[in-house]
């Protein structure tokens, strides 16, 4: 039904020690910590839970579900603005609510294009690679 290609997204917020500063669009849902987390089998093509929407191939048959029509790529929100899941997130559990399978195929990576500070990126690397003191 859907098939996310899979695209490196730069994350690094400097809270952990060796953090992964990149990671892969896709995604499993984990009950115990409501978070979603990178899928780990990054081979073929993989069930998921969710995909990001950057590379991304939709059956016709999703949008012909009336629900999947209306503003499909809707943000949730918290009460205080702030934003709770982002829009391919969404996309991905209101698809899956109506019984739509979601996958990624590793076999065909995409680029991502954006700007960053290499400052940050230094620090990143930096930080992933020093030893343990």
């Amino acid at each position: 039904d859907i098939i996310g290609l899979p695209t490196p997204i730069w994350h690094f917020t400097g809270e952990k020690k060796r953090e992964r500063p990149v990671y892969w669009n896709a995604y499993d849902y984990d009950k115990e910590s409501e978070m979603y987390k990178e899928h780990q089998v990054r081979e073929g093509l993989q069930k998921v839970d969710a995909v990001g929407t950057g590379c991304i191939l939709i059956s016709r048959r999703v949008f012909e579900l009336p629900e999947m029509r209306k503003a499909p790529f809707m943000r949730k929100w918290n009460e205080d603005g702030t934003m709770e899941k982002g829009n391919d997130i969404m996309f991905c559990e209101r698809a899956r609510s109506h019984g739509f399978e979601i996958y990624c195929h590793y076999d065909y990576p995409c680029d991502h294009f954006s700007e960053l500070s290499l400052s940050e990126t230094t620090r990143a690397f930096r930080e992933l690679y020093e030893e343990e003191t």
